[in-house]
C-alpha cells in the first residue's frame, strides 16, 4: 500500500534555501546530491511511512535510520 507523502509550502521553501546556500558554498552538483536524498528519503515514506527506530532527539519522531542515511550519503557526496 502506498501513502501519499505532501510536503509544507514552509518546508518547500527551506529546501530551496537550502539548495542555494550549498550552490553558494560547494556548487550546483552537491547541492543536487544533497537536497536530492532529503528528496528521496522523504519519498521513501510512501511505502514504508515509519522506518528505523524512532528517539529522542531535537526533533520529536524523526528516525533515526533517515537522518543517518542523509548523512552519509551527503558525506560520500562531498569526498
Amino acid at each position: 500500500m502506498d501513502y501519499r507523502v505532501r510536503l509544507h509550502e514552509l518546508a518547500e521553501a527551506e529546501l530551496d534555501k537550502i539548495f542555494d546556500d550549498i550552490t553558494a558554498e560547494a556548487g550546483p552538483i552537491i547541492a543536487g546530491n544533497y537536497v536530492g536524498g532529503i528528496y528521496e528519503l522523504i519519498d521513501g515514506f510512501r511505502t514504508l511511512p515509519e522506518p528505523g527506530t524512532v528517539r529522542d532527539g531535537p526533533v520529536a519522531g524523526l528516525p533515526v535510520t533517515a537522518a543517518a542515511r542523509l548523512s552519509r550519503s551527503s558525506s560520500k557526496a562531498t569526498k
